[in-house]
């Protein structure tokens, strides 16, 4: 009897790998943003936001708003949902004692991001803060990213065509944002071509003054020699 053959095969498996939910979502309308710390080895960003307020027509009481975000991943790791915080205690000694908390009543954020302020609730003494967080949906984990933001009576709002330009106008910001390398590198060939310009017409200048002088001279030794 002989010893048993040994058979191994071997089999090629292909991952791909479209997206691991490695970005966080990103507020728009953020005034500045803050780091922080939480403890001697981990910092949080956290972003100030300023909500664009409009009258709700049917209801004078009733301020309507909208908060926005957006996510770089892909599919479920991009869908996103925002709702109201309690503060952690950094994010109280950050804001300060000397405000109030916005009464939960007084707030309404959908997950999408729709705020309606009930300004009924509120006093004009007193300026309130109140807390947000926008999430992902991510598979294996879900990353978010805070916002907070002030509320004071009078409140400025905006009307509709007001909103619609606001919006136009930080649309513009972001594509300028996208396209900021493209621009760059467009306004260093014009500025190169701004120098070359430049010292091309100092050099006819030169050219036409020296010639002027030349023919100037030249009159002057004539007249001389005449007379």
């Amino acid at each position: 009897m002989g010893y048993p053959i040994k058979l191994t095969s071997i089999q090629t498996i292909n991952i791909y790998v479209n997206d691991i939910n490695d970005n966080a979502p990103k507020w728009y309308h953020t005034i500045e943003s803050n780091y922080i710390q939480l403890n001697s080895l981990k910092q949080i960003i956290i972003y100030h936001l300023e909500p664009i307020w409009e009258i709700n027509q049917n209801s004078p009481i009733e301020l309507k708003s909208k908060l926005n975000a957006y996510d770089n991943d892909l599919n479920d790791n991009a869908k996103l949902q925002m709702y109201i915080i309690e503060p952690i205690d950094e994010y109280q000694q950050f804001i300060g004692r000397n405000k109030l908390s916005l009464p939960i009543d007084s707030l309404y954020l959908s997950i999408h991001g729709e705020l309606i302020l009930y300004i009924d609730k509120l006093q004009e003494i007193y300026q309130y803060y109140t807390f947000v967080r926008v999430q992902d949906h991510g598979i294996h984990r879900q990353l978010y990213t805070d916002g907070y933001f002030f509320i004071q009576l009078p409140i400025k709002t905006m009307n509709k065509l007001e909103l619609s330009m606001n919006s136009l106008n930080i649309t513009n910001r972001y594509i300028d944002h996208f396209n900021k390398s493209i621009n760059t590198n467009q306004l260093k060939i014009n500025t190169q071509s701004t120098w070359l310009w430049f010292n091309e017409f100092k050099i006819m200048i030169l050219l036409i003054i020296s010639l002027s002088l030349i023919i100037i001279l030249s009159i002057i030794i004539i007249f001389i020699i005449f007379i």
